[in-house]
């Protein structure tokens, strides 16, 4: 059997995963609608907005997943670094091309992080499991042996 807090683990990282690929959605949104024609600037400041807005709930939700995780400051900004990068965003209609494209790569380099993350924990079940399996059966050969 697989430790509680693992699975926990697993469930958590899995629903910020989710979080984090709607939040993706809203930026892809607003990028490409900062770059339309200047009639639709409303609908570009809206989305922008909401990519804002949006922006401190997703941080939130991200050190909380950190501080269930325990991992500590020191690796939270070398290895999640792509993340912090991405919520450091303050305007996206002012950001220039080569800006968007160093973002879309944090972004990618985010997705890749926690998906390890997830792999991480998700061996460290299996390993739980496997070794719980042996682990039983030994300890029914054992008692077998003992009567």
């Amino acid at each position: 059997m697989a430790d509680k807090k693992i699975i926990e683990n697993i469930k958590s990282i899995k629903k910020f995963l989710e979080f984090w690929t709607k939040f993706h959605e809203i930026y892809v949104n607003a990028v490409s609608s900062s770059k339309k024609t200047e009639e639709d600037q409303y609908a570009s400041r809206t989305m922008e907005d909401n990519f804002i807005s949006t922006r401190s709930l997703v941080n939130s939700r991200f050190q909380d997943l950190m501080d269930l995780l325990s991992v500590n400051h020191a690796d939270r900004m070398t290895k999640a670094l792509c993340i912090y990068e991405v919520l450091s965003v303050e305007s996206l209609s002012e950001m220039s091309d080569e800006k968007i494209e160093k973002i879309e790569d944090f972004w990618t380099d985010s997705f890749v992080f926690l998906s390890s993350l997830l792999n991480r924990f998700q061996t460290r079940k299996k390993r739980l499991e496997k070794f719980n399996r042996i682990s039983l059966a030994i300890r029914g050969i054992v008692k077998k042996v003992r009567r």
